[in-house]
Protein backbone atom coordinates (compact mmCIF):
# COMPACT_ATOMS: atom_id res chain seq x y z
CA UNK A 1 0.00 0.00 0.00
CA UNK A 2 1.17 3.61 -0.81
CA UNK A 3 0.86 5.96 1.83
CA UNK A 4 -0.78 9.32 0.80
CA UNK A 5 1.02 12.27 0.53
CA UNK A 6 1.06 14.42 3.64
CA UNK A 7 -1.13 17.29 2.98
CA UNK A 8 0.74 20.50 4.06
CA UNK A 9 -0.84 22.44 6.92
CA UNK A 10 -3.56 25.25 6.56
CA UNK A 11 -2.34 28.71 6.85
CA UNK A 12 -4.13 30.90 10.09
CA UNK A 13 -5.54 33.91 7.10
CA UNK A 14 -6.88 30.68 4.96
CA UNK A 15 -9.17 29.74 8.23
CA UNK A 16 -10.16 32.95 9.22
CA UNK A 17 -10.93 33.79 4.92
CA UNK A 18 -13.20 30.74 4.91
CA UNK A 19 -15.39 31.86 7.92
CA UNK A 20 -15.75 35.18 6.63
CA UNK A 21 -17.04 33.66 2.92
CA UNK A 22 -19.48 31.44 4.65
CA UNK A 23 -20.89 34.64 6.89
CA UNK A 24 -21.03 36.69 3.41
CA UNK A 25 -23.12 33.62 2.10
CA UNK A 26 -24.90 33.72 4.73
CA UNK A 27 -25.80 37.12 5.22
CA UNK A 28 -26.81 37.65 1.12
CA UNK A 29 -28.86 34.29 1.53
CA UNK A 30 -30.52 35.90 4.36
CA UNK A 31 -31.31 39.52 2.97
CA UNK A 32 -32.81 38.07 -0.38
CA UNK A 33 -34.90 35.73 1.90
CA UNK A 34 -36.03 38.67 3.73
CA UNK A 35 -36.52 40.59 0.56
CA UNK A 36 -38.26 37.67 -1.68
CA UNK A 37 -40.81 37.96 1.83
CA UNK A 38 -41.35 41.48 1.78
CA UNK A 39 -42.28 41.46 -1.85
CA UNK A 40 -44.37 38.80 -1.85
CA UNK A 41 -46.18 40.07 1.28
CA UNK A 42 -46.18 43.61 -0.30
CA UNK A 43 -47.81 42.30 -3.15
CA UNK A 44 -50.69 40.25 -1.88
CA UNK A 45 -50.96 42.35 0.77
CA UNK A 46 -54.48 43.75 -0.71
CA UNK A 47 -55.57 39.99 -0.60
CA UNK A 48 -55.25 39.82 2.87
CA UNK A 49 -57.26 42.73 3.54
CA UNK A 50 -60.16 41.44 0.97
CA UNK A 51 -59.73 38.19 2.78
CA UNK A 52 -60.27 40.15 6.55
CA UNK A 53 -62.91 41.87 4.68
CA UNK A 54 -64.66 39.01 3.58
CA UNK A 55 -64.79 38.03 7.47
CA UNK A 56 -66.48 40.49 8.55
CA UNK A 57 -68.96 40.83 5.85
CA UNK A 58 -69.33 36.62 7.74
CA UNK A 59 -70.02 38.63 10.60
CA UNK A 60 -72.23 41.17 9.60
CA UNK A 61 -69.84 43.84 10.38
CA UNK A 62 -69.90 45.46 7.27
CA UNK A 63 -68.12 49.26 8.70
CA UNK A 64 -65.01 47.21 9.11
CA UNK A 65 -65.04 45.39 6.45
CA UNK A 66 -65.28 48.60 4.05
CA UNK A 67 -62.23 50.13 6.13
CA UNK A 68 -60.21 46.75 5.38
CA UNK A 69 -61.53 47.19 1.33
CA UNK A 70 -60.14 51.05 1.64
CA UNK A 71 -57.46 49.87 2.28
CA UNK A 72 -56.79 46.75 -0.13
CA UNK A 73 -57.54 49.56 -3.04
CA UNK A 74 -55.02 52.08 -1.17
CA UNK A 75 -52.43 49.42 -1.67
CA UNK A 76 -53.43 48.29 -5.14
CA UNK A 77 -55.63 50.65 -7.08
CA UNK A 78 -56.53 48.25 -9.84
CA UNK A 79 -58.04 45.22 -7.17
CA UNK A 80 -60.91 44.78 -8.57
CA UNK A 81 -62.66 42.76 -6.83
CA UNK A 82 -62.13 45.54 -3.60
CA UNK A 83 -63.41 47.76 -6.05
CA UNK A 84 -66.33 45.80 -6.67
CA UNK A 85 -67.46 45.06 -2.78
CA UNK A 86 -66.99 49.04 -2.05
CA UNK A 87 -69.57 49.65 -4.57
CA UNK A 88 -72.29 47.04 -3.05
CA UNK A 89 -71.67 48.17 0.15
CA UNK A 90 -72.48 51.89 -0.56
CA UNK A 91 -75.54 50.62 -2.24
CA UNK A 92 -76.49 48.81 0.34
CA UNK A 93 -76.24 51.70 2.62
CA UNK A 94 -78.01 53.68 0.03
CA UNK A 95 -74.52 55.86 -0.83
CA UNK A 96 -75.54 55.41 -4.29
CA UNK A 97 -73.27 58.29 -5.68
CA UNK A 98 -70.26 57.04 -3.83
CA UNK A 99 -71.36 53.34 -4.94
CA UNK A 100 -70.94 54.63 -8.40
CA UNK A 101 -67.80 56.24 -8.74
CA UNK A 102 -66.36 52.51 -7.12
CA UNK A 103 -68.05 51.19 -10.22
CA UNK A 104 -67.30 53.92 -12.86
CA UNK A 105 -63.40 52.73 -11.18
CA UNK A 106 -64.08 49.29 -11.93
CA UNK A 107 -66.05 49.15 -14.84
CA UNK A 108 -62.58 51.14 -16.69
CA UNK A 109 -60.36 48.44 -15.08
CA UNK A 110 -62.24 45.45 -15.87
CA UNK A 111 -65.44 45.57 -18.02
CA UNK A 112 -65.84 42.44 -18.06
CA UNK A 113 -65.88 41.52 -14.45
CA UNK A 114 -68.37 39.32 -12.67
CA UNK A 115 -71.89 40.78 -12.00
CA UNK A 116 -70.52 44.27 -13.07
CA UNK A 117 -73.94 44.69 -15.37
CA UNK A 118 -76.53 43.13 -12.55
CA UNK A 119 -74.99 45.57 -9.52
CA UNK A 120 -74.89 48.85 -12.24
CA UNK A 121 -78.63 48.04 -13.33
CA UNK A 122 -79.29 48.30 -9.94
CA UNK A 123 -77.51 51.56 -9.26
CA UNK A 124 -79.05 53.14 -12.06
CA UNK A 125 -82.54 51.93 -10.91
CA UNK A 126 -81.73 53.39 -7.39
CA UNK A 127 -81.10 56.60 -9.10
CA UNK A 128 -83.90 56.57 -11.23
CA UNK A 129 -82.03 56.59 -14.36
CA UNK A 130 -84.29 54.28 -15.93
CA UNK A 131 -83.40 53.87 -19.82
CA UNK A 132 -79.66 53.18 -18.90
CA UNK A 133 -80.46 50.60 -16.23
CA UNK A 134 -83.49 48.61 -18.60
CA UNK A 135 -79.91 48.63 -20.77
CA UNK A 136 -77.72 46.79 -18.26
CA UNK A 137 -80.39 44.35 -17.06
CA UNK A 138 -80.95 43.62 -20.53
CA UNK A 139 -77.42 42.27 -20.71
CA UNK A 140 -78.03 40.63 -17.19
CA UNK A 141 -81.23 38.65 -18.92
CA UNK A 142 -78.91 37.05 -22.32
CA UNK A 143 -76.07 36.49 -19.79
CA UNK A 144 -77.38 35.01 -16.74
CA UNK A 145 -81.45 34.35 -16.32
CA UNK A 146 -81.99 34.86 -13.22
CA UNK A 147 -85.51 35.40 -11.12
CA UNK A 148 -83.74 38.75 -9.52
CA UNK A 149 -82.56 40.21 -13.08
CA UNK A 150 -86.09 39.61 -14.65
CA UNK A 151 -87.57 40.70 -11.80
CA UNK A 152 -85.52 43.57 -12.07
CA UNK A 153 -86.12 44.16 -15.88
CA UNK A 154 -89.44 43.64 -15.13
CA UNK A 155 -89.32 46.52 -12.64
CA UNK A 156 -88.08 49.13 -14.47
CA UNK A 157 -90.44 48.25 -17.38
CA UNK A 158 -93.47 48.86 -14.93
CA UNK A 159 -92.48 52.80 -13.89
CA UNK A 160 -91.71 53.28 -17.96
CA UNK A 161 -95.42 52.23 -17.86
CA UNK A 162 -94.61 49.70 -20.10
CA UNK A 163 -96.94 47.05 -18.69
CA UNK A 164 -96.90 44.38 -21.32
CA UNK A 165 -92.72 43.82 -21.54
CA UNK A 166 -93.11 44.17 -17.58
CA UNK A 167 -95.31 41.15 -17.55
CA UNK A 168 -93.41 39.29 -20.07
CA UNK A 169 -90.44 39.22 -17.88
CA UNK A 170 -92.50 38.62 -14.55
CA UNK A 171 -93.59 36.01 -16.23
CA UNK A 172 -90.52 34.57 -17.43
CA UNK A 173 -88.91 35.20 -13.52
CA UNK A 174 -91.92 32.80 -12.98
CA UNK A 175 -91.18 29.82 -14.82
CA UNK A 176 -87.96 30.26 -14.18
CA UNK A 177 -88.22 30.53 -10.48
CA UNK A 178 -90.64 27.35 -10.32
CA UNK A 179 -88.00 25.72 -12.23
CA UNK A 180 -85.54 26.33 -10.02
CA UNK A 181 -87.30 25.92 -6.71
CA UNK A 182 -88.56 22.20 -8.02
CA UNK A 183 -85.20 21.09 -9.11
CA UNK A 184 -84.12 22.31 -5.54
CA UNK A 185 -86.75 20.16 -4.26
CA UNK A 186 -86.12 16.80 -6.77
CA UNK A 187 -82.88 16.95 -5.09
CA UNK A 188 -83.55 17.40 -1.35
CA UNK A 189 -81.83 20.58 -1.15
CA UNK A 190 -85.27 22.94 -0.63
CA UNK A 191 -84.80 23.95 2.99
CA UNK A 192 -87.25 26.69 4.05
CA UNK A 193 -86.03 29.05 6.63
CA UNK A 194 -89.63 30.65 7.98
CA UNK A 195 -89.38 33.90 9.63
CA UNK A 196 -85.61 34.43 7.83
CA UNK A 197 -86.64 35.99 4.59
CA UNK A 198 -84.56 38.73 2.56
CA UNK A 199 -85.85 41.81 2.04
CA UNK A 200 -84.38 41.56 -1.63
CA UNK A 201 -86.64 44.70 -2.59
CA UNK A 202 -85.05 47.12 -1.09
CA UNK A 203 -81.72 45.46 0.22
CA UNK A 204 -79.09 43.71 -2.09
CA UNK A 205 -77.66 40.68 -1.14
CA UNK A 206 -73.92 41.26 -0.35
CA UNK A 207 -71.36 39.67 -3.22
CA UNK A 208 -69.67 36.45 -2.03
CA UNK A 209 -72.73 35.59 0.17
CA UNK A 210 -74.58 32.64 -0.83
CA UNK A 211 -77.82 33.47 -2.42
CA UNK A 212 -80.39 30.68 -0.25
CA UNK A 213 -83.38 28.87 -0.94
CA UNK A 214 -85.41 31.33 1.41
CA UNK A 215 -84.05 34.15 -1.06
CA UNK A 216 -85.81 32.50 -4.35
CA UNK A 217 -88.94 32.20 -2.44
CA UNK A 218 -88.60 35.89 -1.73
CA UNK A 219 -87.90 36.85 -5.38
CA UNK A 220 -90.65 34.62 -6.29
CA UNK A 221 -93.18 35.99 -3.87
CA UNK A 222 -92.52 39.41 -5.39
CA UNK A 223 -92.74 37.98 -8.90
CA UNK A 224 -96.48 36.79 -7.98
CA UNK A 225 -97.16 40.81 -6.07
CA UNK A 226 -95.53 42.72 -9.13
CA UNK A 227 -97.66 40.52 -11.68
CA UNK A 228 -100.67 41.14 -9.92
CA UNK A 229 -99.79 44.91 -10.20
CA UNK A 230 -99.32 44.85 -13.87
CA UNK A 231 -102.65 42.82 -14.53
CA UNK A 232 -104.14 45.48 -12.91
CA UNK A 233 -103.10 47.90 -14.47
CA UNK A 234 -104.14 46.51 -17.52
CA UNK A 235 -107.60 46.08 -16.01
CA UNK A 236 -107.36 41.81 -16.22
CA UNK A 237 -108.46 41.95 -12.77
CA UNK A 238 -108.77 38.42 -12.80
CA UNK A 239 -105.64 37.72 -13.39
CA UNK A 240 -104.17 39.92 -10.82
CA UNK A 241 -106.59 38.16 -8.09
CA UNK A 242 -104.70 34.80 -9.85
CA UNK A 243 -101.79 35.98 -8.70
CA UNK A 244 -102.07 37.37 -5.47
CA UNK A 245 -103.92 33.86 -4.63
CA UNK A 246 -99.99 32.63 -5.44
CA UNK A 247 -98.65 34.33 -2.49
CA UNK A 248 -101.36 33.11 0.29
CA UNK A 249 -99.73 31.05 3.44
CA UNK A 250 -96.55 32.54 2.83
CA UNK A 251 -94.58 34.77 5.14
CA UNK A 252 -94.94 38.34 4.01
CA UNK A 253 -92.75 41.62 4.75
CA UNK A 254 -94.84 44.89 5.79
CA UNK A 255 -94.49 45.89 2.91
CA UNK A 256 -95.59 43.56 0.34
CA UNK A 257 -98.81 42.72 3.12
CA UNK A 258 -99.40 46.60 2.21
CA UNK A 259 -99.09 46.78 -1.52
CA UNK A 260 -101.37 42.99 -1.70
CA UNK A 261 -104.04 45.17 0.66
CA UNK A 262 -104.06 48.43 -1.24
CA UNK A 263 -104.60 46.13 -4.31
CA UNK A 264 -107.10 44.07 -3.01
CA UNK A 265 -108.64 47.66 -2.15
CA UNK A 266 -107.89 49.07 -5.66
CA UNK A 267 -109.86 46.20 -6.86
CA UNK A 268 -112.68 46.26 -4.82
CA UNK A 269 -113.28 49.73 -5.58
CA UNK A 270 -113.15 49.55 -9.51
CA UNK A 271 -115.91 46.57 -8.92
CA UNK A 272 -117.91 49.26 -6.82
CA UNK A 273 -117.75 52.07 -9.26
CA UNK A 274 -118.56 49.75 -11.87
CA UNK A 275 -121.05 48.38 -10.03
CA UNK A 276 -120.82 44.45 -10.92
CA UNK A 277 -118.92 41.71 -8.50
CA UNK A 278 -119.90 43.02 -5.61
CA UNK A 279 -119.82 40.07 -3.69
CA UNK A 280 -116.53 39.27 -4.78
CA UNK A 281 -115.56 43.00 -4.16
CA UNK A 282 -116.58 42.47 -0.30
CA UNK A 283 -114.68 38.84 -0.50
CA UNK A 284 -111.42 41.32 -1.70
CA UNK A 285 -112.21 43.98 1.28
CA UNK A 286 -112.45 41.08 4.23
CA UNK A 287 -108.94 39.07 2.52
CA UNK A 288 -107.43 42.75 2.57
CA UNK A 289 -108.38 43.62 6.29
CA UNK A 290 -107.42 40.19 7.21
CA UNK A 291 -103.75 40.65 6.69
CA UNK A 292 -103.45 43.60 9.15
CA UNK A 293 -102.18 45.96 6.67
CA UNK A 294 -101.11 49.80 7.71
CA UNK A 295 -104.09 51.46 6.40
CA UNK A 296 -107.44 49.58 7.28
CA UNK A 297 -109.79 52.80 7.45
CA UNK A 298 -109.35 53.16 3.28
CA UNK A 299 -110.87 49.41 2.91
CA UNK A 300 -113.47 50.13 5.56
CA UNK A 301 -114.52 52.88 3.61
CA UNK A 302 -114.23 51.00 0.22
CA UNK A 303 -116.58 48.41 1.97
CA UNK A 304 -118.96 50.56 2.94
CA UNK A 305 -119.90 52.28 -0.53
CA UNK A 306 -119.94 48.79 -1.71
CA UNK A 307 -122.59 47.97 0.63
CA UNK A 308 -124.26 50.98 -0.12
CA UNK A 309 -124.00 49.67 -3.79
CA UNK A 310 -125.72 46.42 -2.66
CA UNK A 311 -128.41 48.31 -0.64
CA UNK A 312 -128.00 47.83 2.88
CA UNK A 313 -127.60 50.94 4.10
CA UNK A 314 -126.98 49.91 8.21
CA UNK A 315 -124.29 47.95 7.16
CA UNK A 316 -122.89 51.16 5.11
CA UNK A 317 -123.13 53.24 7.56
CA UNK A 318 -121.36 50.97 10.02
CA UNK A 319 -118.03 50.64 7.83
CA UNK A 320 -117.69 54.01 7.70
CA UNK A 321 -118.11 54.74 10.73
CA UNK A 322 -115.21 52.16 11.50
CA UNK A 323 -113.25 53.90 9.01
CA UNK A 324 -113.66 57.09 11.00
CA UNK A 325 -113.18 55.69 14.18
CA UNK A 326 -109.69 54.67 13.22
CA UNK A 327 -108.92 57.96 11.69
CA UNK A 328 -111.47 60.58 13.37
CA UNK A 329 -109.50 63.43 11.45
CA UNK A 330 -109.66 61.98 8.08
CA UNK A 331 -111.17 64.90 6.33
CA UNK A 332 -111.98 62.71 3.71
CA UNK A 333 -113.52 59.91 5.44
CA UNK A 334 -115.91 62.62 7.25
CA UNK A 335 -116.85 63.97 3.97
CA UNK A 336 -117.85 60.39 2.88
CA UNK A 337 -119.86 60.01 6.27
CA UNK A 338 -121.70 63.20 5.56
CA UNK A 339 -122.36 62.27 2.04
CA UNK A 340 -123.80 59.29 2.93
CA UNK A 341 -125.80 60.17 5.83
CA UNK A 342 -127.45 62.65 3.97
CA UNK A 343 -127.99 60.03 1.11
CA UNK A 344 -129.83 57.87 3.77
CA UNK A 345 -131.85 60.51 4.93
CA UNK A 346 -132.91 61.69 1.56
CA UNK A 347 -133.06 58.31 0.64
CA UNK A 348 -130.70 58.76 -2.59
CA UNK A 349 -130.04 55.18 -3.98
CA UNK A 350 -127.36 56.44 -6.97
CA UNK A 351 -124.30 58.36 -6.04
CA UNK A 352 -121.66 58.34 -8.44
CA UNK A 353 -118.41 56.76 -6.77
CA UNK A 354 -116.16 59.04 -9.34
CA UNK A 355 -117.31 62.35 -7.29
CA UNK A 356 -115.97 60.47 -4.10
CA UNK A 357 -112.26 60.06 -4.86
Amino acid sequence: MIAPKELPPRKENQKTRGVWTHLVVISVSSLCLVLITGWHIEKYKPNIYVGKAQAFLDSDLKDQAMLELKKAVDHDSHCPIALYLLGCLNIEQGAFNEAKSWFVKLEKLAPDFANIHEWKGYLLFQLGELPMAETEFKICTKVKSSVFNHNMLGRVYSLQKKWDLAIEEFEQADRLGKTTLKSWADTGDLIFTEGNIMPSLDTVVIPGAKRSTSFEEEEMTNTHIMLAQAYYEIKEYEKSIQQTKEVAGRILSDKQVNIIAQLYNSLAWNYAKEGKNLDQALELCQSGLSLNCSNPETIHDTEAWIYFKKGNLKEAKKEMEKALKITPDNAIIQQHLRLMERAIREKVKHIDLQETR
